[in-house]
This record gives structure tokens, sequence and C-alpha cells, in this order.
């Protein structure tokens, strides 16, 4: 799917970045144009020029040169994003005009001296104002050829440069409403990972006695981000740490932040705009700020390690400067101490001592012990014991029933194991069908199965293996988007030996373009392929789906013993009777029948109770021609005696029951 760019909010960003510019503010007011070049380096995690393509296109560019000359904006890229760059060579401004600059792109060629284009480029910073003084930042320096050949051409022709880092974060400083969002949701998602993840991983590695290193309970924090159930319904993708996790423990802190405050943004911390005595910078509204405040080493008096004489503090907030009021919380999450401490109680400490502040007991209690959120663990209530022994209670008695009637049988109670997602045992098996022929996606139901051309081979995929697909429409093409389950995706709980080779080579996923255009002389557009087989696909998928639920449900479900009709005329039985709740519209009257089952002679009453009753439908005909509701109780008793006839015929009725049931 293409890339796409928002129009307007690159033209407004850009027409601030140049009124800023125009102004004279800072150091843009000396300079003749703005040289931004990023090339490719993944341990560069922070750059002022990654951060200005970010925030102008959405987008990090590699191997991209930008020149921001008085009435020209030049881009030097591959061919590819070139094309991605369209989007606003052609669109409203393109050609200068309204505050904006005209927009030039040029593609680079596959030499990497580049030589045409960087004359072009050098000749447009000459003609820009005065043409000597270039804006760049200093900071950032990129390696490879590119990045070398073009800062070579550039220091031959003895350009002077200003660093202009601070001015240009100055100018993207103030936030938009979309960025302020986007914010509050970073915040949320913060607080998720802290409450539902970190929180009850330390509670379970200090239940446990566990022994782990910060690095990896770090590394597990790092990989929640993946999951969407800690990201507050953020999609996993869209989703980045700023910065690995930084986890402190056993009386030794270092809090690297001591007592800082700065501006936020693209860049984690902007160093231009650090609140302290130096910095002459004024605020303006919009920007956004971390405020923080830590202190180390502070006495724990009633600490008897030594890891525990001394604790640290550290608390923060993110907020957004107004123009009238005072600043903003951005950070709306509960910040009590019970709502952010982890309590831990000395395994010694009488369970009747009086409570003492929570904010005591987070910051003066950290040996092994029964952790607690907002009471100990063990002060159990009698109703919650109750509970818990009749849990027990429940279980052990399923088990026992359970286990009896499987004894019953003779049978044992084995594992099921798995079916196999394997499409076709042979390659004979593959269907001959044309569409498998012509490399066409074939879907076959009867092995539920998906053909799909793969590097020109007819590949199967069992549908089991599908996660899910999508498909989309962009200009004059149809996109099919297949994502597989692999090892590492969002699985159910009971899904995980779906991979008995997890370290095998797995596809995640598998896109198909197709033409939405009719070729001359076809009577369909080859885009049709891609559409049924969208279709058939949800449909074999669900069909399976619905089949494997099905089978979920019958496990464990105990069969029945067939019914053995008694065709004796004496057998027990109980007339004029009512099914509560009703299971019809209409009330049905009938009547129970007794039957015997394949219960061997010998049998004790327990082992009797199992027997299977028949509802005879004998008198259902008469019942449904009559429109009478016996809603009242004393109406319905009335009517019943009136049906049981006298006093003997009812008791012998009895007897007999009574009788059978002996026997």
């Amino acid at each position: 799917m293409a890339l796409s760019l928002d129009r307007e909010a690159f033209s407004r960003r850009l027409r601030r970045l140049y009124g800023s510019w125009q102004k004279g503010e800072d150091e843009l007011g000396g300079v003749d144009a703005i040289v931004v070049a990023v090339g490719v380096d993944e341990e560069i995690v922070y750059a002022k020029s990654t951060a200005l393509q970010t925030w102008l296109l959405g987008y990090e560019l590699t191997d991209t040169v930008m020149l921001f000359c008085e009435e020209r904006l030049l881009f030097l890229a591959s061919r590819k994003k070139v094309e991605f760059l369209k989007q606003v060579a052609q669109g409203k401004g393109a050609e200068g005009g309204n505050g904006l600059p005209a927009v030039t792109l040029l593609v680079r060629e596959k030499n990497e001296s580049n030589k045409a284009n960087f004359d072009k480029l050098i000749e447009a910073l000459k003609g820009s104002r005065g043409g000597r003084r270039l804006g760049v930042f200093a900071k950032d320096k990129f390696p490879g050829e590119f990045m070398k050949s073009w800062n070579d051409a550039l220091s031959k022709e003895g350009f002077e440069k200003v660093d202009v880092s601070a001015a240009v974060a100055q100018a993207m400083a103030a936030k938009e409403e979309v960025e302020l969002q986007l914010m509050r949701k970073a915040a949320a998602i913060t607080s998720e990972v802290f409450t539902k993840f970190f929180k009850e991983r330390v509670m379970e590695i200090v239940d446990a006695d566990e022994k782990v290193r910060h690095s990896k309970l770090a590394e597990a924090v790092e990989k929640a981000i993946e999951e969407k159930k800690f990201l507050a319904g953020a999609d996993p993708s869209a989703v980045e740490m700023c910065y690995p996790p930084i986890i402190q423990s056993g009386g030794n802190y270092n809090l690297k932040f001591s007592v800082v405050r700065f501006a936020m943004g693209i860049e984690f911390r902007e160093g231009s705009l650090v609140i302290n005595s130096k910095n002459q910078q004024r605020l303006k509204k919009g920007m956004v700020f971390s405020i923080n405040v830590g202190l180390s080493e502070l006495p724990n008096k009633e600490g008897k390690r030594p890891e525990d004489r001394t604790y640290a503090l550290f608390i923060g907030d993110t907020v957004m400067v107004d123009e009238d009021g005072p600043a903003v919380v951005l950070t709306s999450v509960k910040k009590k101490v019970k709502n952010v401490g982890i309590f831990l109680k000395n395994e010694d400490e009488d369970e009747e001592e009086p409570d003492k502040d929570a904010a005591e007991d987070l910051l003066g209690r950290s040996s092994r012990a029964a952790l607690l959120t907002e009471r100990t663990r063990n002060e159990l209530t009698a109703e919650e014991k109750r509970r818990a022994h009749q849990k027990e209670l429940a279980t052990q008695l399923n088990e026992d029933a359970r286990r009896r009637l499987t004894e019953q049988r003779g049978e044992q109670q084995t594992q099921k194991a798995r079916k196999s997602n394997v499409s076709y045992k042979s390659a004979a098996l593959l269907p001959k069908e044309p569409h498998v022929r012509e490399m066409k996606i074939f879907i076959d139901k009867k092995y539920e199965s998906v053909i799909m051309p793969v590097f020109g081979i007819a590949t199967p995929f069992h549908i089991a293996t599908i996660k899910n697909i999508s498909m989309s429409v962009e200009g004059d093409y149809t996109y099919l988007r297949i994502n597989f389950f692999c090892p590492g995706s969002a699985l159910g709980r009971n899904e995980g030996n779906i991979f008995p080779n997890p370290e095998a080579t797995f596809v995640k996923e598998i896109t198909y373009r197709a033409s939405n255009l009719k070729p001359p002389g076809e009577s369909t557009v080859p885009a049709s392929n891609l559409q049924n087989a969208f279709r058939i696909i949800k449909e074999v998928q669900k069909r399976y789906k619905t089949r494997e639920a099905e089978e979920k449900e019958k496990e464990g479900i105990v069969k029945q013993d067939s019914l053995v009709i008694n065709l004796n005329r004496s057998n027990p039985k109980l007339k004029d009777l009512y099914i509560r709740p009703n299971i019809a519209q209409k009330r049905m009257q009938g009547a129970l029948e007794a039957h015997g089952s394949e219960a061997e002679p010998g049998e004790s009453e327990s082992e009797l109770e199992d027997e299977t009753f028949n509802p005879s439908e004998e008198d259902e005909e008469e019942e449904e021609d009559s429109d009478e509701d016996y809603s009242s109780e004393a109406e319905e008793s009335e009517y019943s005696k009136d049906s049981l006839g006298s006093e003997e015929e009812s008791g012998k009725d009895w007897d007999e029951l009574e009788e059978e049931a002996r026997k």
C-alpha cells in the first residue's frame, strides 16, 4: 500500500518554519539557506535532521538532501522517495506563493558521484539571498558514501556554516492538537504498562523469591508494548519506546535526570530548551515540558541490611504551557502512593499491628515478604476462606464424578492430540485446476487450503495458518494482504503448541497486487482473482473456526448411555406435567415415563442416578388447542388435583414408581 502524506500539515508547518526564518528569529536571521542531509545510521536514535523530516513529512527519508532556499525547497532522493514526495510537489502551493516556496524534486543518479545533481543544489544555494552563510545541524554527522560525496562537494565551495539547531527546535516546539493527543496517549500507555505488567511482574518475582537481572526485566517491559492489552487500545505497530527502561534496586541508585525540566517533542529531550538559569528562551503556548525531581541517597532508619538503609525517589509529570492560565498536565493518571507503589510486609510482622502510613511502608520496607497492593494477601476474611474452600470441594467432586464415569465404561483419559495443519500429505493430492497452473490464488475447500504463487511455485497454506486477511483498492490496483501466525504473534491461551518447530523459517505476511483495468481481449479484470480469493478465504476461515469451536465445546463431555425402551406398560409414569421454564410460547402438557439404561445388575443406587427419562407427547395435541393461562398458583393447584383423579389412583401410581425404584 502506497504511503500517504498529510499535505495540510506539511504546508502549515513549512509556513511556520519560513515565518521564523523571515522574522530573523535567533540564528535563523543571519543565514541565506538551510541544508539538511540525512544518511543511514541505526545507532543514531535522535537527530535534529530526522526530527525535522518527521515533523514535516511524517516519515524518515534516509540518504536524502533537503535545501531550504529563499524561494525554493529542493529534495535530492532515490526514485522511490521522489514518488512519495510528489504528493507535496504536485499539491496546492507547490509552485510557491502564499508564504510557501516552490518544491523541486531531483532523482539521485545510480553512481555515487551525483555530480550533476550536486551542481544544481549548489547553484540553488548560491542564488538564495546572499548565497554565503548556510544553516546546518552541527551535531548531525551521518556515514556512507552518498553523505561523504555531498559533504565534499559542499566543502569545496567554501560556504560559511552556522548551527541553527536551537532556532529550528524553537520553531518546532509549540505542539498542535494532533501532537498533544499523541502525547496524552503515550502517557496513558506508560501508566498501563507499569500497572498491568511491570507491577505484577515484580510481585511475582518477590513472591517466588526469584533472582532476575535488571536488564532481563527491562527487556520484558520492552516486549510488553508488543501486546495490545497493555497499550490502552493503541496499535502495537505505532508504539515505540523512546529509550530502554531504567530499573534500579539494591541501594545503588543513579538518577541521571537529577533535577530536570526540559522540552519534549519528536526528540525525547530538547537540549536547547532546558529550564535553568542560563537559558533565556521565551516559552510559547503549546510547548510541552517534562518536569521531574529526583532525590537519591535518602536515609532509611528502619533498614536492617546495607541495601535497605538508603532509597531514592523520582517523580515527574508532562505539562503543556498555556497562554493565559497555569500549565496543563498531560499525564492525567492516578498518582497516589497506593496507585503507583508496591507494598511489602515482613513475614514475621504481626497481622494485628496498627496500619502505618502508606508512604512510610513504601519507603521503609524492602525485605523479602508477602506482597500487597492495598492490604496483605494473608489477611483473608472468613467469607473469602469459605468461598475458597467451597471452590476446592467443587473441583474435587467434579474430578471424582469424571473418574467414576470413565472407570465405569473402562475408558482411559488420554490427552487429545492436536490435528495436523498439513494441507496435503503428498504432491499428488495438489489440485490440477487452471488457476493453479496459471499461478493464481486458488482455494481448495475440500482440504481447507489456500494455494498461492510464491516465487513462481504454487505453495499450499492450510487455513489454520492464516491469521487474518485484508483487501484495499489504491488507484488502479487492488491489494490483498494475508497475515500468518508465526512465533511471537498474538495467540490464544491454548494455541502455543501449533509450532512444533519454532526455530524454523516462517512467513509472516504476503501481499499481492493486481490491476483493476481490463486487458484487451480479456473478459475480466486481473483483480477479480484477488476479490474472489478474499471472499472465499473468509468463508472457509469462518467454517473452520466454527467447527473448531464446536469441537472445543464437546471436549470433556461425558457420553450418555443409550436409552433402552421398556415396552412393559407398567412403567412408572407421572401425568399432566409442565416444563419450567417454558421452551415454547404456549405451555405444553405431557407425562414423564421411566425407562431403563444399559446398567448391569448389581449396581448400587448411586450408580442408577443417571437414568434417562423421556417425556411423552400423548397429551400435547390437546394442549395446543387450549388458550387457558394458568398464571396463579391457586388455579394451577386446582387444575392439578382434577387431572390426577382420586387419592387412590394417585397413590397407586406413586406406589408403582416406588416399587420400580427399589428393584
